[in-house]
Protein backbone atom coordinates (compact mmCIF):
# COMPACT_ATOMS: atom_id res chain seq x y z
CA UNK A 1 0.00 0.00 0.00
CA UNK A 2 2.64 2.78 0.87
CA UNK A 3 4.44 1.96 -2.93
CA UNK A 4 0.75 2.31 -4.18
CA UNK A 5 0.29 5.73 -2.45
CA UNK A 6 3.90 6.95 -3.31
CA UNK A 7 2.95 6.30 -7.36
CA UNK A 8 -0.31 7.98 -6.38
CA UNK A 9 2.15 11.53 -5.00
CA UNK A 10 4.65 11.14 -7.84
CA UNK A 11 1.89 11.16 -10.67
CA UNK A 12 0.07 13.86 -8.68
CA UNK A 13 3.10 16.22 -8.57
CA UNK A 14 3.92 15.18 -12.04
CA UNK A 15 0.78 16.44 -12.97
CA UNK A 16 1.04 19.92 -11.44
CA UNK A 17 4.46 20.22 -13.05
CA UNK A 18 6.85 19.50 -10.27
CA UNK A 19 9.89 17.51 -11.42
CA UNK A 20 12.15 16.10 -8.74
CA UNK A 21 15.48 18.76 -8.59
CA UNK A 22 17.97 16.10 -10.07
CA UNK A 23 15.71 15.70 -13.28
CA UNK A 24 14.57 18.84 -13.37
CA UNK A 25 14.16 20.53 -16.80
CA UNK A 26 14.21 24.32 -15.87
CA UNK A 27 17.14 25.77 -16.72
CA UNK A 28 17.08 24.59 -20.48
CA UNK A 29 13.51 25.33 -20.56
CA UNK A 30 14.21 28.80 -19.43
CA UNK A 31 16.97 28.84 -22.42
CA UNK A 32 14.38 28.31 -25.13
CA UNK A 33 12.92 31.72 -23.93
CA UNK A 34 13.25 35.22 -24.90
CA UNK A 35 11.69 37.67 -22.77
CA UNK A 36 8.87 39.97 -24.34
CA UNK A 37 5.83 41.53 -24.06
CA UNK A 38 4.12 43.46 -20.86
CA UNK A 39 3.86 42.14 -17.32
CA UNK A 40 0.71 40.28 -15.83
CA UNK A 41 2.09 40.16 -12.30
CA UNK A 42 -1.42 39.42 -10.46
CA UNK A 43 -2.14 36.99 -13.05
CA UNK A 44 0.75 34.95 -12.13
CA UNK A 45 0.65 35.40 -8.39
CA UNK A 46 -3.31 34.24 -8.79
CA UNK A 47 -1.96 31.41 -10.83
CA UNK A 48 0.50 30.49 -8.56
CA UNK A 49 -1.63 30.53 -4.84
CA UNK A 50 -4.13 28.20 -7.08
CA UNK A 51 -1.46 25.85 -8.40
CA UNK A 52 -0.07 25.69 -4.34
CA UNK A 53 -3.73 25.63 -2.88
CA UNK A 54 -4.74 22.94 -5.18
CA UNK A 55 -1.24 20.92 -4.85
CA UNK A 56 -1.73 20.93 -1.04
CA UNK A 57 -5.76 19.85 -1.00
CA UNK A 58 -4.54 17.01 -3.77
CA UNK A 59 -1.70 15.78 -0.93
CA UNK A 60 -4.21 16.31 2.21
CA UNK A 61 -6.79 13.99 0.66
CA UNK A 62 -3.62 11.12 0.28
CA UNK A 63 -2.70 11.79 3.57
CA UNK A 64 0.70 13.52 2.69
CA UNK A 65 -0.05 17.11 3.20
CA UNK A 66 2.44 17.36 6.15
CA UNK A 67 5.13 15.95 4.59
CA UNK A 68 5.67 18.88 2.27
CA UNK A 69 6.18 22.67 2.68
CA UNK A 70 5.85 25.09 -0.10
CA UNK A 71 7.53 27.85 -1.71
CA UNK A 72 6.70 29.87 -4.26
CA UNK A 73 9.32 32.67 -5.60
CA UNK A 74 8.02 35.75 -7.58
CA UNK A 75 10.40 37.61 -9.60
CA UNK A 76 9.35 40.61 -11.21
CA UNK A 77 11.50 44.11 -12.52
CA UNK A 78 8.05 45.80 -13.40
CA UNK A 79 4.56 47.52 -12.23
CA UNK A 80 1.88 45.23 -13.73
CA UNK A 81 -0.19 46.69 -16.38
CA UNK A 82 -2.19 43.71 -18.17
CA UNK A 83 -3.52 41.67 -15.37
CA UNK A 84 -7.33 40.40 -15.61
CA UNK A 85 -6.55 39.64 -11.43
CA UNK A 86 -7.85 42.22 -9.09
CA UNK A 87 -6.27 42.90 -5.51
CA UNK A 88 -9.53 42.29 -4.10
CA UNK A 89 -9.15 38.32 -5.43
CA UNK A 90 -5.57 38.21 -4.93
CA UNK A 91 -6.34 39.18 -0.46
CA UNK A 92 -9.13 36.30 -0.72
CA UNK A 93 -6.76 33.51 -2.30
CA UNK A 94 -3.86 35.16 0.25
CA UNK A 95 -6.61 34.30 2.99
CA UNK A 96 -7.16 30.78 1.76
CA UNK A 97 -3.70 29.71 1.63
CA UNK A 98 -3.28 31.72 5.32
CA UNK A 99 -6.21 29.69 6.74
CA UNK A 100 -5.02 26.18 4.57
CA UNK A 101 -1.60 25.74 5.09
CA UNK A 102 0.54 26.86 8.42
CA UNK A 103 3.07 29.63 8.52
CA UNK A 104 6.04 27.18 8.89
CA UNK A 105 5.21 25.37 6.11
CA UNK A 106 4.58 27.89 3.46
CA UNK A 107 6.68 30.53 2.54
CA UNK A 108 6.42 33.22 -0.37
CA UNK A 109 8.88 35.80 -1.55
CA UNK A 110 8.46 38.37 -3.99
CA UNK A 111 12.11 39.35 -5.20
CA UNK A 112 11.81 42.84 -6.91
CA UNK A 113 14.54 43.39 -9.42
CA UNK A 114 15.71 47.32 -9.93
CA UNK A 115 12.16 48.24 -9.33
CA UNK A 116 10.54 51.91 -9.86
CA UNK A 117 9.06 53.08 -6.74
CA UNK A 118 5.87 52.73 -8.02
CA UNK A 119 6.25 48.76 -8.34
CA UNK A 120 7.95 48.82 -5.10
CA UNK A 121 4.37 49.87 -3.73
CA UNK A 122 3.07 46.97 -5.85
CA UNK A 123 4.79 44.84 -4.54
CA UNK A 124 4.93 45.68 -1.02
CA UNK A 125 0.84 45.28 -1.36
CA UNK A 126 1.15 42.28 -2.50
CA UNK A 127 3.76 41.21 0.53
CA UNK A 128 0.75 42.61 3.18
CA UNK A 129 -1.84 40.63 1.86
CA UNK A 130 0.23 37.56 2.90
CA UNK A 131 1.55 38.60 6.20
CA UNK A 132 3.48 36.41 8.24
CA UNK A 133 4.21 33.97 4.80
CA UNK A 134 5.62 36.62 2.89
CA UNK A 135 9.18 38.03 2.10
CA UNK A 136 9.94 40.87 0.07
CA UNK A 137 13.60 41.64 -1.56
CA UNK A 138 14.31 45.07 -3.85
CA UNK A 139 17.47 44.38 -5.39
CA UNK A 140 19.88 44.64 -8.08
CA UNK A 141 19.94 42.96 -10.58
CA UNK A 142 23.26 41.70 -9.48
CA UNK A 143 22.58 41.07 -6.22
CA UNK A 144 19.83 38.04 -7.51
CA UNK A 145 22.32 35.39 -6.30
CA UNK A 146 22.68 36.68 -3.08
CA UNK A 147 18.67 36.90 -2.47
CA UNK A 148 18.62 33.31 -3.57
CA UNK A 149 21.46 32.12 -0.99
CA UNK A 150 19.24 33.41 1.58
CA UNK A 151 16.08 31.98 0.63
CA UNK A 152 18.41 28.83 0.40
CA UNK A 153 19.68 29.17 4.14
CA UNK A 154 15.91 29.86 5.07
CA UNK A 155 15.05 26.29 3.59
CA UNK A 156 17.62 25.15 5.61
CA UNK A 157 20.04 24.45 3.87
CA UNK A 158 23.96 25.09 3.86
CA UNK A 159 26.87 24.58 1.85
CA UNK A 160 29.74 23.03 3.06
CA UNK A 161 33.47 22.80 2.23
CA UNK A 162 35.28 19.89 3.37
CA UNK A 163 39.07 19.86 2.66
CA UNK A 164 40.92 16.09 2.46
CA UNK A 165 44.88 16.03 2.15
CA UNK A 166 45.15 13.67 -0.80
CA UNK A 167 49.28 12.11 -1.12
CA UNK A 168 50.05 11.49 -4.63
CA UNK A 169 54.01 9.83 -5.13
CA UNK A 170 55.09 11.47 -1.93
CA UNK A 171 53.57 15.24 -2.67
CA UNK A 172 50.77 16.23 -0.89
CA UNK A 173 47.76 18.41 -2.26
CA UNK A 174 44.55 19.92 -0.88
CA UNK A 175 41.06 18.90 -2.63
CA UNK A 176 38.07 20.91 -1.77
CA UNK A 177 34.46 19.29 -2.07
CA UNK A 178 31.75 21.29 -2.07
CA UNK A 179 28.19 19.54 -0.73
CA UNK A 180 24.81 21.27 0.40
CA UNK A 181 23.67 19.62 3.63
CA UNK A 182 20.53 20.11 5.81
CA UNK A 183 21.17 22.23 8.87
CA UNK A 184 18.88 19.64 10.78
CA UNK A 185 20.28 16.30 10.98
CA UNK A 186 16.61 15.02 10.51
CA UNK A 187 14.84 16.61 7.79
CA UNK A 188 11.38 16.54 8.35
CA UNK A 189 9.64 17.47 5.16
CA UNK A 190 10.53 17.76 1.43
CA UNK A 191 10.25 21.00 -0.35
CA UNK A 192 7.93 21.85 -3.24
CA UNK A 193 8.96 24.81 -4.55
CA UNK A 194 7.06 26.87 -7.40
CA UNK A 195 9.58 29.75 -9.58
CA UNK A 196 6.88 32.33 -10.77
CA UNK A 197 9.49 34.53 -13.17
CA UNK A 198 8.50 37.75 -15.47
CA UNK A 199 9.52 36.86 -18.66
CA UNK A 200 8.47 40.23 -19.57
CA UNK A 201 10.48 42.77 -22.50
CA UNK A 202 12.12 44.65 -19.92
CA UNK A 203 13.57 41.85 -18.56
CA UNK A 204 15.65 40.69 -21.75
CA UNK A 205 19.55 41.11 -21.82
CA UNK A 206 21.41 40.96 -18.46
CA UNK A 207 18.61 40.72 -16.23
CA UNK A 208 17.63 37.32 -17.92
CA UNK A 209 20.65 35.93 -17.92
CA UNK A 210 21.47 37.00 -14.20
CA UNK A 211 18.13 35.36 -13.34
CA UNK A 212 18.77 31.98 -15.14
CA UNK A 213 22.32 32.23 -13.20
CA UNK A 214 20.95 32.67 -10.00
CA UNK A 215 17.30 30.11 -10.47
CA UNK A 216 20.08 27.68 -11.34
CA UNK A 217 22.43 27.56 -8.78
CA UNK A 218 19.41 27.57 -6.26
CA UNK A 219 18.09 24.50 -7.99
CA UNK A 220 21.50 23.50 -7.24
CA UNK A 221 21.44 23.52 -3.40
CA UNK A 222 18.28 21.86 -2.90
CA UNK A 223 17.96 18.41 -1.84
CA UNK A 224 17.57 15.74 -5.05
CA UNK A 225 13.81 14.41 -3.24
CA UNK A 226 13.12 17.78 -3.77
CA UNK A 227 10.50 19.17 -6.34
CA UNK A 228 10.63 22.42 -8.72
CA UNK A 229 7.94 23.43 -10.97
CA UNK A 230 8.12 26.82 -12.74
CA UNK A 231 5.11 29.39 -14.16
CA UNK A 232 6.59 32.66 -16.27
CA UNK A 233 4.65 35.53 -17.79
CA UNK A 234 4.17 38.24 -19.60
CA UNK A 235 1.05 39.13 -21.20
CA UNK A 236 -0.13 35.76 -19.91
CA UNK A 237 1.30 33.05 -17.51
CA UNK A 238 2.10 29.89 -18.79
CA UNK A 239 3.34 26.83 -17.12
CA UNK A 240 7.26 26.39 -17.94
CA UNK A 241 6.92 22.60 -19.29
CA UNK A 242 4.77 23.09 -21.37
CA UNK A 243 7.44 25.23 -23.55
CA UNK A 244 8.70 22.68 -25.84
CA UNK A 245 12.58 21.33 -24.94
CA UNK A 246 13.45 20.83 -28.80
CA UNK A 247 12.59 22.31 -32.27
CA UNK A 248 12.26 21.08 -35.61
CA UNK A 249 15.84 22.33 -37.10
CA UNK A 250 14.21 24.84 -39.40
CA UNK A 251 12.00 26.79 -36.38
CA UNK A 252 13.64 29.27 -34.59
CA UNK A 253 15.76 28.32 -32.15
CA UNK A 254 14.46 30.71 -29.04
CA UNK A 255 10.98 31.15 -28.36
CA UNK A 256 9.33 34.55 -27.60
CA UNK A 257 6.34 33.89 -25.25
CA UNK A 258 3.35 35.84 -26.77
CA UNK A 259 -0.17 36.13 -25.98
CA UNK A 260 -2.03 33.49 -28.52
Amino acid sequence: MASIGTQLIAQLLASLGFEPINKSTIIPRLNRIRPYGETALNDAVHSGIKLILKLNSALDDLGASNAWNFVHIVITDGVDTVSDTSIQELAVLFAMINRGISTERCLTVFIGVDLTPQALVQLALLKSLGGENCQLYNVRNVDLSEIFQRITATLGVQRRVNVNMLNMGGIQAMHFQQENVPVMTIRQRNFAVLLNLDISGSMDGTRYESLKNSVSMFLRNLAPNDLASCLVFNDRVQMLNNIPLQQPKQDVQVIQCQPQ
